[in-house]
């Protein structure tokens, strides 16, 4: 599968986040899905929502250590508003201008198309070695509003 490219503004997301490992997600105990089950339970308790575009939620993968192999922080939340400051619970990241390789998942469980999705990210770096390593993120918008029947975009920042 080829990705599209396309070029992206700087973008802001706040919401809550962690520090892991691709070897600790992959052990079964991973804090990915636990962030995404605080962020839902944090997300149906608040008044509202509060981002640019409130049916997106955006999973952003940043500060990496060393690559796809070392330390990284994970955020899920919604696009922030210019100014808009982090409450105590929250984290607020910036994402930088870039270039993006955009990679759709085919229709079906989030749980089983997100990771297939990035098997496909990984496959298609080890052919072309365009990875930034810079902010990447996935993006669910409406077409993910159904968890059982999901489409989700995985855009990832490449080397010009």
């Amino acid at each position: 599968m080829e990705p599209r490219i396309v070029n992206r503004p700087e973008m802001t997301v706040a919401g809550i986040s962690t520090r892991t490992t691709n070897a600790q997600e992959a052990t079964g105990d991973g804090l990915i899905p636990k962030l995404w089950g605080a962020y839902y339970q944090r997300k149906s308790s608040s008044e509202g929502t509060h981002g640019q575009e409130p049916s997106v939620t955006y999973g952003v993968y940043t500060d990496y250590e060393n690559k796809a192999d070392g330390w990284y922080t994970m955020l899920i939340g919604e696009e922030a508003g210019r100014g808009q400051e982090a409450d105590q619970d929250s984290t607020i990241i910036t994402i930088p201008s870039a270039t993006y390789a955009v990679f759709t998942s085919k229709q079906g469980p989030v749980a089983s198309v997100v990771p297939e999705t990035w098997q496909q990210v990984w496959e298609w770096d080890e052919q072309h070695g365009k990875r930034a390593f810079t902010g990447d993120f996935e993006r669910y918008d409406e077409r993910s509003a159904d968890p059982m029947n999901a489409i989700v975009e995985i855009y990832v920042a490449i080397k010009e």
